[in-house]
């Protein structure tokens, strides 16, 4: 038996402007079966959650790199 999905979340690259962020939700809109799309705006939240992940990614390219020399 297979798995049903009830929904998808979709992840931006990067903080896109409301006005640009309009166009991809339209855009998400159309998509066949697609019911509802709500955006999620960018908060201090979300940037500490990027700068902890930059922080960690780069502590781990730096062992990476001591490891290897």
């Amino acid at each position: 038996m297979t798995d049903r999905i009830n929904a998808y979340l979709v992840v931006l690259e990067h903080d896109l402007r409301d006005d640009d962020a309009d166009v991809v939700m339209q855009a998400i809109g159309i998509i066949r079966g697609v019911l509802e799309v709500r955006p999620h705006k960018a908060d201090a939240e979300s940037v500490i959650a990027r700068a902890q992940a930059r922080g960690e990614l780069l502590v781990r390219i730096q062992k990476a790199m001591d490891d290897y020399v």
